[in-house]
């Protein structure tokens, strides 16, 4: 190879609601996450599991953590933040990954949502994520990302149902709003492409669309994927000694963490950090390391095209049309009692008494 790389893996669990089981089942789903996350953590740090030191979890969304402390302990909370606060845990300050069918007032409200928790705990959080969404609007999603001071965005394409943008992908760019704001964007590959490096032992890869890939030490299977990997990036002229991807527990939407990754990490570095170097790395971790890059990035402005917004491609027209009701109720419910005092949740709980 000609150059000495960086591969930036950033570790998460890819939240898909309602299309690989219940919505009450993933919750109990990722609140567990967040939970061995904080005891991978501590074995790491008090000397129980020395060889998972370095171990990073990045929330892929705000929902996660607002089950998470919803569901928690205080002593799991503190835990929780001081991990935020020390680098060893992320958060994405994206709700969920939405499509434009969510208009400008809902994704105002939602991304104000993780905000108000970053603020309220003193946290410095300024990075977005989206992964499975392959469009975004110019005018809503730009521009409500920058007036809740979210500063950057890693998209995570759907490779199956269209391609990226610019027709490239794994390249950075600034995306201005219609304001004249500038949010940094790294235009990624799809959602679990690292996993295809092999470097989670036990995991597993289907080659060729036949054979199935396991092995206890996959070592050799690392390194012929990896170097391929970055060899195919250099033929393809790509500018950068750095390349990031982001990387499940297995391959599978709503994974747990696994910290058998930084262990394979260790064994890579000792073997070819002088050629290749693997950083496990958080969201705010990666766009701090792009912006110090001092790139001459290229501009560009408006819409990202999608497949999902319209239903076509991910729902049937009935449940886009049931939506769509239902929203139109939500913004005439707004219009006739903006205070929310003859509606609502809590109106509806109230005990009546009956004479």
């Amino acid at each position: 190879m000609k150059k000495k790389w960086k591969l930036q893996l950033i570790h998460h669990s890819h939240t898909d609601i309602g299309y690989t089981d219940r919505q009450e089942k993933i919750e109990r789903h990722h609140v567990e996450y967040i939970k061995s996350v904080l005891d991978i953590l501590e074995a790491s740090e008090n000397g129980s599991r020395p060889e998972w030191k370095g171990y990073k979890w990045t929330c892929e969304n705000y929902w996660q953590v607002e089950r998470f402390f919803e569901q928690s302990s205080d002593s799991d909370k503190q835990k929780f933040i001081q991990y935020v606060q020390s680098g060893q845990i992320d958060i994405s300050l994206t709700y969920l990954n939405m499509t434009d069918l969510v208009d400008n007032d809902i994704l105002d409200a939602m991304f104000k949502k993780g905000r108000k928790f970053s603020n309220e705990h003193q946290l410095d959080l300024d990075s977005a994520m989206t992964a499975d969404i392959n469009g975004f609007s110019w005018g809503g999603y730009a521009e409500t990302m920058h007036q809740n001071s979210i500063v950057n965005l890693y998209s995570c394409l759907h490779t199956h149902h269209g391609m990226f943008p610019l027709y490239k992908k794994q390249i950075p760019f600034w995306w201005e709003t219609p304001n004249g704001n500038k949010i940094l964007v790294w235009n990624g590959d799809h959602y679990q492409i690292g996993n295809d490096f092999m470097l989670i032992p036990n995991s597993y890869r289907i080659d060729n669309g036949t054979e199935i890939v396991t092995s206890d030490d996959q070592m050799a299977i690392a390194e012929q994927r990896i170097f391929e990997y970055l060899e195919n990036l250099e033929a393809e002229d790509y500018p950068f000694d750095f390349v990031p991807n982001m990387i499940s527990g297995i391959v599978t939407d709503n994974s747990p963490p696994n910290p058998r990754l930084i262990e394979m990490i260790h064994k890579w570095n000792d073997k070819h950090g002088g050629q290749v170097e693997i950083e496990l790395a958080t969201l705010h971790q990666f766009f701090d390391f792009l912006r110090k890059q001092e790139l001459d990035l290229p501009v560009y402005a408006g819409d990202w095209t999608d497949w999902w917004s319209d239903g076509v491609g991910s729902t049937p027209p009935a449940p886009t049309k049931i939506y769509r009701d239902a929203q139109q109720k939500y913004h005439l419910s707004q219009k006739l009692d903006p205070q929310g005092k003859w509606g609502g949740v809590n109106l509806f709980c109230k005990k009546r008494s009956i004479n």
